[in-house]
């Protein structure tokens, strides 16, 4: 159902290379911006090419939303299943970790939210897309974040735990002093 998904590249059909992005998916890719000290100018679209799918996924929010949506419902969308529950746990179990309770579950980050609870997504960057998406299945939240413009990585990098730290984690009691 990610019907606005990719991960081919934009650009023209060339002999020897794989197809490129769909042309009805092309024409509703975002512009990308640098800022050039006084103003933003468009960028050209920039190609992963060796690196795809990694870094060549091109999507909308709202296919992100139904990824987030299967993800939270363990596996299951519009009453089927695409994954079964062995599947979902292998997805939330901890490949490697990290100093901090940082881990990589198969592809996707895992990383404390604070009052004991974990979220769980990836992020991308190329020089001017970034992106970002988490979920936290204890709150049921899903949250995606993406920019066209360099140097947003600020913006993408911090905000879906934010919200999920403002508005749904409960605050932690200052330490006592010593």
């Amino acid at each position: 159902g990610l019907a606005h998904t990719t991960g081919r590249d934009f650009y023209p059909p060339r002999a020897g290379l794989p197809a490129p992005m769909p042309a009805d998916l092309a024409r509703d890719l975002s512009q990308p911006y640098r800022w050039t000290g006084a103003d933003f100018t468009a960028d050209p679209f920039e190609l992963v090419g060796g690196n795809a799918p990694a870094g060549a996924i091109s999507s909308t929010a709202g296919d992100m939303a139904r990824y987030m949506n299967l993800l939270l419902a363990g596996g299951t969308i519009d009453g089927r299943m695409i994954y079964g529950p062995g599947v979902a746990a292998a997805i939330r179990t901890p490949m490697r970790r990290f100093s901090g309770d940082f881990a990589i579950d198969g592809g996707i980050f895992q990383s404390p939210l604070g009052g004991g609870l974990m979220s769980y997504g990836h992020n991308g960057a190329t020089m001017d897309f970034h992106s970002n998406l988490m979920i936290a299945p204890q709150l049921r939240l899903g949250v995606f974040v993406a920019s066209n413009t360099e140097g947003e990585r600020t913006l993408t990098g911090v905000l879906p735990a934010l919200i999920a730290q403002t508005f749904y984690v409960v605050p932690q009691p200052p330490l006592a002093p010593t």
